[in-house]
């Protein structure tokens, strides 16, 4: 959903006179590169959330040429109420990411935004479904998000060897790497009409970097569910020491 406004090369789809209506959410950014995420008037909101902001990065020509996203794919249910002052801050790591053939310049404009899924909520009496909340555009600078720039050499097709709904791998989520059986195992989210599911991989070392996707098809339908995938490791991977995973979440990512 949110790519309808920061599609990667393409002009920020708002300013900030037109945001979009986010059921009464409303978002801060943060020094620090957290966000704090609130409820407007006397509204009282459930919805589940990213456990970071994205931020959107915007060149010199206006158009889209990266993004801060969030480390995890991790996701928390969190309930405001404006009455109470209540707020949540979200503040796990970020990476960057380019969109493909882009030069990033160090000093960006950056618009940061959460995208959340309405649980339930006062402000108004719509069913559940996904709104974005996007804060105040800032400058940001990216130096110290070089090191983590994942537009260096090209993604290779992933190989899904199996899939199904539901994890069970770990308890705290993570991917599982299988050396013996040359697999990744790992939780993704999303509606089951639509999951984000694994597309492309590239070996860094001794990192495996695995870009996930929304799958091509129909209208998202709200039933979210985690489901599990294991996939093929590249042949050519043959880590010095223990081997990690990097998952990274955008469909524009090369």
């Amino acid at each position: 959903m949110w790519q309808k406004y920061f599609a990667c090369g393409e002009p920020v789809g708002l300013t900030v006179h037109t945001r979009p209506d986010a059921a009464g959410l409303v978002l801060a950014a943060d020094d620090d590169l957290s966000v704090t995420l609130g409820v407007a008037g006397d509204a009282s909101v459930s919805a589940t959330v990213p456990v970071a902001g994205t931020f959107a990065l915007v060149g010199e020509d206006g158009d889209i040429v990266g993004y801060l996203y969030p480390d995890e794919d991790a996701q928390t249910t969190v309930h405001l109420d404006a009455a109470q002052g209540d707020t949540t801050r979200l503040d796990d790591g970020v990476h960057l990411i380019a969109c493909d053939d882009t030069e990033i310049p160090d000093r960006v404009t950056a618009w940061p935004f959460v995208q959340a899924t309405i649980v339930e909520t006062s402000a108004d009496d719509k069913s559940e479904r996904a709104v974005v909340a996007v804060a105040d555009a800032r400058t940001l600078d990216l130096a110290p998000y070089r090191a983590d720039d994942v537009s260096g050499s090209a993604f290779d097709p992933v190989t899904i060897i199996s899939s199904e709904v539901g994890w069970s791998a770990n308890q705290n989520g993570e991917p599982v790497v299988d050396l013996a059986a040359r697999t990744v195992t790992l939780r993704t989210g999303g509606s089951t009409s639509c999951p984000y599911l694994p597309k492309r991989i590239r070996i860094e070392g001794d990192v495996i970097q695995i870009v996930t996707g929304v799958a091509e098809g129909d209208a998202c339908t709200l039933d979210v569910k985690s489901f599990t995938y294991v996939v093929a490791i590249p042949e050519e991977f043959s880590p010095r020491g223990e081997p990690t995973v990097e998952v990274f979440s955008d469909r524009d990512t090369a």
